[in-house]
């Protein structure tokens, strides 16, 4: 009977059970042997022999009953094997407990602030064990999740460790080429943790269109990988700067719009989440349908996913919370800076994020980009004077998240000038001009009255080339030129200055320049129309200024003709004028 083995004897059968996985025979041992096989032995010997592959329902109960004392299985009392010891003397068998070389519980680089207890160190160790030797971290969830109120440091580090990589090499991308141990990722943090959990997102195709029916792959990402280590940070910050683990607020949060206080010094936080942040304005530079995806379909640092484990919506205190919400929705506002292409997705990109962020600030959404000039939104005169910055490094992205920073610090006024931005990119594409919106910016704001009537030239040598356009496409594009000038914004009264990117050019330069265009290319219907019945106080433009245009254009035209039949080429020309 094994109340008759002496202590080595128990020690040896138990190592025998625990290599043949033979968890219910271990069961049976250890309460007839208190004295010998005491719960820190037996853990360091499961540890030691029994196989990785062994599914953990199989012995977490027994591991909960050992470490808690209480045998709570009620079983029919077995009669165990003990031929595999019964025949070593007692000399001989505390000669190969000496030999058994059982590993220590906690694992080598276990953190020195974590719980001094042996179920915690048991539960890692384990998990690094099945990593190293089988590779199946999906046994996991089903080894934790007995013990996952057991303590903080236990839950937070199968949330932050082991569920994100799980995540990563199993679900989400199972065709990884390259896997980490579950050791080296325990050890990242910072921008190295971002790095890796959001790696393979940047090689999925991401598309510039709000989504409808699915979650994207990058909303997904943050949600289920950075969201879960996320949690971690409170840890990793204690390891790596022993500082105190904060507190966590128990109170559910509410949904709730961002605060409209801008970002300011104060709400900087040194949490992780900023890293995300950060990386979003990085990628938006030449990958900026992602990043529109995940403004799109992501909350922000409260919208994660921890599989159930935890209450997704206690892990951030509320004041923490307001304070990533705010730097968040600046990050938004940062992306559509950042963006260096100048296509007709990235205007509708950026025009999705205004969209987006309305919903986020609880302001009226801006209205669709074919929207007519006439009936987009006004902004306020002081909106459009912003920005004061004499240099174009405003506009880096490495500056675009600093605290009070003109432009991406979300409040009403940036939200209203980025509207104003983005719109002005649609109208100049519309006008044959494509233009990034950091291009536009910068153009807004540090360009003259020289180099913004060099763009006017150009955007009208585009209009011409295409021969007579009709009244209804020259009504329109003088309508976008003469919103770029002003942005709606009414001006004052004789006011030669403008709002908008080229409201550096006089009024009556700007019309005159489309008026010459208008005549180049035979529009004189309309001319006479605007300039000659309509209202001369609108155009900027007196009589004598109409006549010696006119009169100038005619005799360009006049003087390039090569012969004198007016009927035809430069001579027909002056002659219509």
């Amino acid at each position: 009977m094994a109340e008759q083995l002496t202590d080595a004897q128990c020690i040896l059968l138990a190592v025998d059970y625990a290599t043949q996985s033979n968890i219910q025979a271990l069961h049976d041992l250890v309460p007839i042997t208190p004295l010998c096989l005491t719960p820190n032995l037996v853990l360091r010997i499961l540890l030691t022999y029994l196989p990785e592959s062994v599914s953990p329902p199989v012995y977490t109960t027994f591991i909960q009953e050992l470490v808690s004392h209480l045998w709570l299985e009620q079983r029919e009392p077995q009669t165990l094997d003990i031929s595999s010891v019964a025949d070593i003397t007692d000399a001989a068998a505390q000669k190969k407990v000496k030999k058994l070389d059982l590993l220590e519980l906690a694992p080598a680089g276990f953190p020195p602030h974590a719980p001094d207890d042996d179920l915690t160190s048991f539960l890692c160790h384990r998990s690094y064990r099945i990593d190293s030797e089988i590779g199946l971290l999906t046994l996991l969830p089903e080894l934790f999740r007995p013990f996952l109120d057991r303590n903080d440091f236990v839950r937070a580090w199968f949330v932050s460790v082991a569920l994100p990589l799980l995540r990563l090499q199993f679900e989400y991308y199972p065709d990884t080429d390259t896997a980490m141990s579950l050791k080296d990722f325990q050890d990242l943090d910072g921008k190295d943790g971002i790095d890796v959990l959001l790696s393979r997102t940047t090689h999925e195709k991401h598309k510039i269109i709000s989504a409808t029916d699915s979650q994207g792959t990058i909303a997904r990402d943050l949600r289920g990988l950075v969201g879960p280590w996320m949690f971690g940070h409170t840890e990793r910050k204690r390891r790596k700067l022993a500082w105190s683990q904060e507190e966590r607020s128990e109170t559910p949060q509410e949904e709730r719009k961002i605060s409209l206080a801008g970002v300011t010094e104060d709400d900087q936080t040194t949490h992780e989440w900023e890293y995300v942040f950060e990386w979003m304005v990085k990628k938006a530079t030449n990958n900026f349908a992602m990043v529109t995806n995940a403004v799109e379909e992501w909350d922000g640092p409260g919208h994660v996913d921890l599989g159930g484990y935890l209450d997704e919506k206690s892990y951030l205190d509320n004041d923490l919370r307001m304070k990533l919400d705010k730097q968040y929705a600046q990050c938004a506002f940062a992306a559509c800076y950042a963006v260096e292409a100048n296509n007709s997705e990235t205007i509708d990109g950026a025009h999705g994020i205004l969209v987006r962020l309305a919903q986020l600030l609880d302001f009226e959404p801006p209205p669709d980009l074919v929207t007519s000039v006439e009936e987009l939104p006004k902004i306020d005169r002081h909106a459009s004077l912003l920005h004061e910055s004499k240099s174009t490094v405003i506009l880096d992205p490495e500056v675009l998240l600093d605290p009070n920073h003109p432009l991406t610090s979300p409040t009403l006024p940036t939200f209203m000038l980025l509207q104003m931005m983005v719109y002005s990119a649609y109208q100049l594409a519309g006008l044959g001009h494509s233009i990034s919106i950091s291009h536009i910016t910068k153009f807004r704001f540090y360009s003259d009255e020289d180099e913004q009537m060099s763009m006017v030239q150009k955007v009208l040598h585009g209009l011409s080339q295409g021969g007579k356009r009709d009244e209804h496409q020259w009504m329109t594009d003088r309508g976008r030129l003469l919103w770029l000038w002003n942005w709606n914004i009414d001006p004052e009264e004789g006011a030669l200055r403008g709002a908008g990117p080229f409201g550096s050019i006089p009024r009556d330069a700007l019309e005159k320049a489309i008026l010459k265009c208008m005549l180049s290319t035979g529009n004189h219907t309309l001319v006479e129309n605007i300039y000659l019945k309509g209202d001369t106080n609108r155009s900027r433009l007196t009589r004598e200024d109409l006549e010696q245009i006119i009169v100038g254009e005619a005799m360009e035209s006049y003087d390039n003709a090569s012969n004198g039949n007016k009927t035809r080429g430069s001579m027909k020309r002056a002659s219509d004028m």
